[in-house]
């Protein structure tokens, strides 16, 4: 088995799962809706070419001699779990919250988790769960995409040509090259009088739970947000973060 090192990114994620260790912290969660009529083996046949195609969900972490480091696992094609909540409203929303909140961290195991359903509604779809060690917010999106793109029958094949173990060849040809040490002086100086901070203080409670406020906006609303960023050639998620 050939092991890789971390990212520097994937350090920092995994000193923040040992830091609020079995929380949800980490986990990245995404739900599609298919109101096309698409049936299980359809959406199941799709997911498992997203796993094959990205080896960046067949990546685990294996710790060794007190080193943690992580593998690519060879694919193998699964049947994925399939829950039916056909008109049962609570019992999806009970699920969805609880299995949201669950840790997914583990090492030499798959670091997502995967969950087709059948919604209240009556319409088939998926939930997918990731842990931030394999995927962040726009890889979430990347993947959607890919469903989209192979469930509609067009090309998927540019989707599978990048690596997530890319990264690891760039940061190692980084750390050695002249641009790196001067990067490392220049950010050596800046934080000279920053030894004593930490990036996260310890609470007496001990917990990860954020302090979160969810508004809902009407249809109308919505429109105009879009249509403002459509106009001005903006993601949403730039407008937020801007506001």
């Amino acid at each position: 088995m050939e092991t890789k090192l971390l990212s520097y990114a994937q350090n920092e994620i995994l000193q923040i799962e040992q830091y609020y260790e079995n929380t949800s912290i980490n986990n990245i969660a995404g739900i599609m809706h298919m109101r096309n009529g698409l049936e299980y083996a359809e959406i199941n046949a799709a997911f498992n070419a997203l796993v094959e195609s990205h080896d960046s969900f067949r990546l685990q972490v294996t710790r060794h001699d007190g080193e943690y480091k992580q593998y690519v696992t060879d694919f193998q094609y699964h049947d994925y779990p399939y829950l039916d909540f056909f008109e049962d409203e609570v019992g999806y929303n009970k699920w969805r919250n609880e299995t949201a909140r669950k840790n997914i961290f583990e090492l030499d195991e798959q670091l997502f988790k995967c969950v087709l359903l059948r919604f209240p509604e009556g319409h088939n779809g998926l939930f997918l769960l990731q842990h931030h060690l394999i995927s962040d917010g726009w890889s979430m999106t990347l993947a959607v995409n890919f469903l989209i793109r192979k469930l509609a029958g067009k090309n998927t094949e540019e989707d599978a040509r990048a690596s997530y173990l890319d990264t690891i060849a760039t940061e190692t040809k980084y750390e050695q090259s002249p641009r790196f040490n001067k990067d490392k002086q220049f950010w050596l100086e800046k934080l000279e009088n920053f030894e004593n901070n930490t990036l996260f203080e310890k609470t007496t409670l001990d917990s990860a739970v954020g302090k979160r406020r969810s508004f809902s906006l009407s249809n109308a609303d919505t429109k105009r947000i879009k249509d403002f960023c459509e106009n001005n050639q903006i993601s949403i998620s730039n407008l937020y973060s801007s506001v």
